[in-house]
C-alpha cells in the first residue's frame, strides 16, 4: 500500500486545472527551448528584438550650434620658431611651380621631466655622556 496512489491522489486527465497546468508546461519547455538555441547561434544585426520603427540616426548632430566649442589660446611665450618650407614639387601631382596661399600657426606644448639628485650627509650619534 506504501507504493500505491490511490484515485484520489493522481490528476484527473480532463479537469481544468490539468489543463491549465499543461498549457503552461508546454509555454514553459517552448521558451526554454528557444532560449537555449538563442544561446548556441551567432547575434544578428537586431538580437535585441526587432528594430525601431523610426531609429534616430547615428552619430553627432549637424550644425555649428551642436555642444561647446573649445579652441585652446595661443601660448604668452614661444621658446622656438620652426618655419615649414613649401616642397619643391607638388606630392600629389608632381606640379613644379607651388604658389603659397596662406600660413598657418600651429603650437606644440612638450612637457619635460627633470631628474634631480639629492644628497643627503649621514650622522652618526655615539650614545654615552662625553667626560
Amino acid at each position: 500500500m506504501d507504493g500505491e496512489k490511490t484515485s484520489s491522489e493522481q490528476p484527473q486527465p480532463d479537469c481544468p486545472g490539468c489543463r491549465e497546468f499543461r498549457k503552461e508546461v508546454a509555454e514553459l519547455r517552448r521558451i526554454i527551448e528557444e532560449l537555449r538555441r538563442a544561446g548556441q547561434r551567432q547575434a544578428g544585426p537586431f538580437s535585441k528584438g526587432p528594430p525601431k520603427p523610426q531609429p534616430k540616426r547615428p552619430g553627432r548632430k549637424p550644425g555649428d550650434d551642436y555642444g561647446t566649442q573649445f579652441s585652446r589660446s595661443d601660448p604668452e611665450r614661444i621658446d622656438e620658431t620652426y618655419d615649414a618650407k613649401l616642397p619643391a614639387t607638388c606630392p600629389h601631382g608632381g606640379e613644379t611651380h607651388i604658389t603659397q596661399t596662406h600660413t598657418a600657426e600651429q603650437f606644440q606644448t612638450e612637457v619635460v621631466a627633470q631628474v634631480r639628485i639629492r644628497g643627503y650627509a649621514d650622522c652618526t650619534v655615539v650614545a654615552g655622556g662625553a667626560d
